[in-house]
Parts: structure tokens; sequence; C-alpha cells
């Protein structure tokens, strides 16, 4: 529910930029309309597919480029699907599985800041290292605080974890230390009790014997 949410939150604000921004013509500005809902729609599947979700957002910014989408055309909402499928990816992923998915990423990022745009042209250098630098910049930052986070609550749980085991083992050794304590009492109850029977048995017998010999003795007995 919070990822649909997020993600027509998203849509919403990629359809406004793209409806309100000036200097885009007709053509330009349908490509954009229809890219924003592709590029935003996969945050509502990030929690089950993060690594799918910010390949296919990335794939839609690269393909719309040739048809007029402006998609990343410059810092503004448009910037929204990137970083939180960036970090979904980042958090939502073994090491392996999101290192791929940020690796593909980058290079459908970086392949939109070298393709020509509608019209056939090109940027220079400077334009295409800076293009480069915005699209590694909007990954980047973002997977490496997934990785932080993912990390962190596998340090945490890790943490419960052991700290349930060590309160087991406690409880465990606590039981055994009660059952041993018990056992010694019975056996010391026992001895006792054993000594006990077998010093009136004793003196049963000396007071029978005493009866015939000496029965002025044998009540001392008794």
């Amino acid at each position: 529910t919070v990822d649909l949410t997020l993600a027509l939150a998203a849509i919403t604000a990629l359809e406004l930029t793209c409806w309100l921004s000036p200097g885009l013509s007709n053509r330009e500005r349908t490509a954009t309309a229809i890219a924003a809902i592709l590029c935003g729609a996969p945050i509502a599947v990030r929690g089950v597919w993060p690594g799918s979700a910010l390949v296919f957002s990335m794939a839609v910014v690269t393909v719309s480029m040739p048809f007029g989408g402006q998609l990343l055309s410059n810092n503004n909402a448009y910037v929204i699907p990137p970083l939180l499928l960036g970090y979904s990816a980042g958090a939502g992923l073994e090491g392996r599985r999101s290192t791929v998915a940020l690796i593909l990423g980058l290079a459908l990022g970086w392949a939109w800041a070298l393709l020509p745009g509608p019209d056939g042209s090109t940027t220079g250098v400077g334009q295409s290292a800076l293009a480069l630098f915005f699209a590694t910049l909007l990954l980047v930052p973002t997977w490496l605080i997934g990785r932080y986070v993912r990390l962190h609550r596998h340090r945490t749980s890790a943490f419960d974890a052991l700290a349930a085991r060590a309160a087991a083992e406690k409880d465990s050794h606590d039981a055994a230390a009660i059952a041993a304590e018990r056992a010694r009492i019975g056996s010391e109850l026992q001895d006792i009790i054993a000594h006990s029977i077998s010093a009136m048995v004793i003196q049963a017998g000396s007071a029978r014997l005493l009866l015939r010999t000496d029965p002025e003795r044998a009540p001392d007995a008794i």
C-alpha cells in the first residue's frame, strides 16, 4: 500500500512537471507524459522486484529520449523514480544481485547521457561528461545508502538472534542447575531418612534382645 501510494504520488509529480514545464513541443510533452507513467509505475513493485523496477524505469528514460521524452532533462521531479529505485535496489537485494541491478541501471543512465536528441543533435564533450556524472549521482549515493541500511538490518537481526539464543541458553542452564540442586537435596534427604530408619531398626532390634537379657534397659532403647 505504501509503495502504491508513493508510485501514484511520483507519477502525479512527474505529470505536473511535464504539463507545467514551458518550452516543450506537443510531441515532446506527449512522449514525456507517457514515459512519466511508465517510469514511475515500477515504484509500486519495488518491494517485490527492486532490481527489475530500477532497470525498467531507467530503460523507459533511455528509450523515450529519441521520441522526445524529457525525463531527467533537469533536476526536478523527474529524479524521483531513480532516487527511490536506486535505494530499493541497494536495500532489497543480496550483494551480487544488487550490484548487477546498479550496473544495469548505470549503463542505461549513461546511454541516456550519450544518446542524441530527437532531432539527431549531439551534445559536446563537456555536456556529455556532465550528463554522465548526473546519471551516476542519481543512482550510486542512494544505492550506497540502501546497502548500508540492509547491512544495518542484518546486523540488528543477528544481534537479536544472538540475544535470544543467549537468553535461551541461560534459561536452559538455570533449569539444569535447579534440577541438579533438587537431585542433590533429594539424595541428601534419602540418606538422612535411610540413616534414621536404620537407627530405628537397630534400636528396635536391640530393645527386643534386651527384653530377654536385661528388661530394665529395654525402655531406653525403645
